[in-house]
């Protein structure tokens, strides 16, 4: 499920050589230890230029970047969120909130045991490395949103890691 692209689909995507976007993704950690090598959407992002930002770099590199048929978004990738997050303008945070508060609505309706909600906050930050929920934050188009009533306990189970609870972090 996460939505990831390569270094070459960055470079169409975004109207670049190659070596450049070797060079912008040099110090991004891929999310695929294999060849070649696969970036998380939501970690790419960051790289762009105001002027590509303000264009259709953001939609292309979502068009062109791959999906994982798969629930699980990776371990370690707290940090990739919170850069994606802080990366966000107020409206795309607002699209952002608005899936958090649908996806913790749904949990509630469908959870039965209270052990999950320890990993609540990490949970919400890996919203954003869904596809659907990806393109509705960043560009508005919410054709690929998850049904939440569905999607959120199967999320839920999936990425809650023991390791991630940021709550417990906080309070040790």
């Amino acid at each position: 499920m996460p939505i990831t692209i390569t270094q070459e689909g960055y470079a169409r995507a975004c109207g670049v050589v190659r070596n450049t976007a070797c060079a912008r993704l040099k110090n991004i950690v891929p999310a695929t230890s294999g060849l070649p090598k696969r970036y998380y959407v939501a970690a790419v992002l960051p790289t762009l230029t105001a002027r590509e930002r303000a264009g259709e770099a953001v939609r292309s590199l979502i068009d062109v970047a791959d999906l994982e048929d798969t629930l699980f978004v990776g371990d370690d990738v707290i940090p990739v969120c919170q850069a994606f997050e802080g990366w966000l303008d107020d409206e795309q945070r607002q699209r952002l909130l608005d899936c958090r508060v649908d996806f913790t609505a749904a949990l509630y309706n469908t959870t039965v045991s209270s052990e999950i909600w320890q990993f609540i906050d990490a949970l919400h930050l890996k919203l954003c490395l869904h596809p659907g929920i990806c393109r509705f934050v960043t560009t508005g188009d919410d054709a690929d949103l998850p049904d939440f009533e569905h999607f959120a306990f199967s999320f839920a189970l999936a990425n809650a890691r023991h390791f991630e609870s940021l709550s417990s972090k906080e309070a040790a």
